[in-house]
């Protein structure tokens, strides 16, 4: 069974779990299996993936792949996170930001 993270909203309580930031302190956070991310770390590990592997016996805190199920994963302040669910919320990201400038034309 596929596991797919969820975008967070109206939810005061739920926190990103590498820095702690809230709803009310980010655009977005994306919820998964066991772990929740703010659109600001997800944008760090997007910047520095690079120097963020993860072990080889790692699992993606959001979707619970393998790292032989995904093209990456990336370990940041405990989370570990792989490129397909990256990929997902820098989409969102990148989505909001274009509204955001077509609702402002």
């Amino acid at each position: 069974m596929e596991i797919r993270p969820r975008r967070v909203t109206d939810d005061s309580t739920t926190s990103c779990s590498t820095c702690g930031r809230s709803t009310g302190d980010v655009d977005h956070l994306m919820a998964g299996s066991r772990a929740v991310l703010c659109d600001r770390c997800v944008i760090r590990v997007g910047q520095h993936r690079r120097t963020l592997g993860a072990t080889d016996d790692a699992v993606c805190d959001l979707c619970m792949r393998t790292p032989f199920e995904a093209r990456g994963l990336y370990g940041y302040n405990g989370v570990h996170v792989c490129s397909e669910c990256l990929d997902l919320s820098l989409g969102l990201l990148e989505r909001e930001e274009v509204d955001r400038f077509l609702a402002a034309w």
